[in-house]
């Protein structure tokens, strides 16, 4: 659960996201379409990293991350929000707690 302190910065940060056009009001369906794919596909990947006789496990973090980016970029897109390409994984995690938490 998000604490109160912590929505108050996130809705803070997220006014001045948008000021700095660091987030901006934008539909795309071609972005969104796009980051559902590399969501599918880093999943994808994460599985095979668990299945490879190397068990690379710190990959299988990593790519299971982006999977996370890509599924609530998607998920902004379809609010309506299109992040830019600064701060973009604080810009995003910010706007979640924002739009949606």
């Amino acid at each position: 659960m998000i604490d109160k302190e912590r929505r108050k910065e996130a809705s803070q940060n997220f006014t001045q996201y948008l000021q700095d056009r660091l987030i901006k009001k934008e539909k795309n369906e071609t972005a969104k379409a796009m980051y559902i794919k590399n969501a599918d596909l880093s999943l994808n990947l994460a599985e095979e990293c668990m299945n490879s006789s190397l068990k690379p496990y710190v990959w299988v973090v990593v790519v299971s991350y982006y999977s996370m980016f890509y599924i609530a970029n998607a998920v902004l897109l379809e609010l309506g929000y299109k992040t830019g390409d600064k701060v973009v994984h604080k810009v995003t995690n910010d706007a979640l707690i924002v739009l949606v938490a």
